[in-house]
């Protein structure tokens, strides 16, 4: 069971197609491995590159981080996580409105 309620999470977020997505976790599985799987939290965003569409995945990792969730987000690239810096922005706001 994951413990939302403390800020002990690491986020594996990742973006793109299915051989994309697949490609990724290859390449994060070592990070994931040094952690108990409670601690490990895998947000897949199947979404396209538009940045006009809702990304409910964002979403949802605003969400964990307006909550004090989140310890460390790891991701492929910043492009996996955001190419809009509103996105940038929105992150960083929710993150500093717990310090």
């Amino acid at each position: 069971m994951i413990n939302l309620l403390t800020k002990t999470l690491k986020v594996f977020f990742r973006r793109g197609d299915a051989q994309g997505i697949a490609f990724q976790e290859s390449i994060d599985s070592s990070y994931r491995e040094l952690y108990n799987k409670e601690q490990v939290l895998i947000i897949n965003d199947n979404g396209s590159g538009s940045i006009s569409k809702p990304r409910p995945a964002i979403d949802e990792l605003i969400k964990l981080i307006e909550q004090d969730s989140v310890d460390t987000i790891y991701t492929f690239d910043r492009t996996r996580l955001f190419r809009d810096f509103f996105i940038l922005n929105t992150l960083l706001v929710s993150a500093n409105k717990k310090t």
